[in-house]
């Protein structure tokens, strides 16, 4: 008789795959556990590019904190009615007293010339003129003082006689004026040109001939 019978029974065998699924679940719960207690120092860090970029943002952003404020942009200031009344307001010039003393005078330059140029200069300025029937210019540069102000250029024949008074009214301290006079050519002989001020003050004379 087998020993595993006892009185007609059979003893059951002992199962070990229970045993075996324990194990290897025990097995896979150290696996995990190591795994999850792996030191920090494994973890992978930042990479260096990283790193620097995050240096270059904080660097970036402390700089832009330093910046210093901007100066606030001061509006101009209005000027007030009594301001701009008191720069509109500009003294008057003192009217010329005809009865006082003429302002002073210089003619500087004084030519005698058969055309005048278009700034008011003579062209190929000459003495001496033919007998001829022909235009003469008188031309003066001349300063003064006191403007506007009016002169007088007084033209004379050989004989002396006064021939031709022409005034002349100057706005500016130096100017460039002239006047002229037509001759026929049968007055030959030293003609004269006088500059005379306002009150009859001669400022310049001039002579020329006209000859054959």
């Amino acid at each position: 008789m087998s020993p595993n019978y006892v009185s007609g029974y059979r003893k059951k065998s002992n199962a070990k795959w229970p045993k075996i699924i324990i194990g290897i679940a025990l097995i896979g719960l150290a696996i995990a556990w190591i795994m999850t207690s792996e030191p920090t120092e494994n973890k992978k860090s930042p990479t260096p590019e990283k790193q620097e970029t995050i240096v270059e943002k904080k660097v970036a952003v402390e700089t832009k904190a330093t910046k210093p404020a901007a100066k606030p942009i001061e509006k101009p200031k209005t000027p007030s009615i009594k301001e701009t009344l008191a720069k509109k307001v500009e003294p008057q010039k003192p009217a010329i007293n005809t009865l006082s003393a003429s302002p002073t005078q210089t003619v500087f330059t004084a030519a005698t010339a058969n055309s005048i140029s278009a700034v008011n200069t003579p062209i190929n300025p000459k003495s001496s003129f033919s007998a001829k029937p022909q235009r003469i210019y008188y031309y003066i540069k001349i300063k003064s003082q006191n403007v506007p102000v009016t002169i007088h250029h007084n033209w004379y024949n050989p004989s002396g006689r006064r021939v031709a008074s022409i005034p002349l009214y100057l706005t500016s301290d130096i100017a460039h004026t002239y006047s002229f006079n037509t001759v026929s050519g049968t007055e030959k002989g030293t003609w004269k040109v006088e500059t005379v001020d306002k009150n009859g003050n001669i400022l310049n004379t001039t002579t020329f001939i006209v000859e054959n």
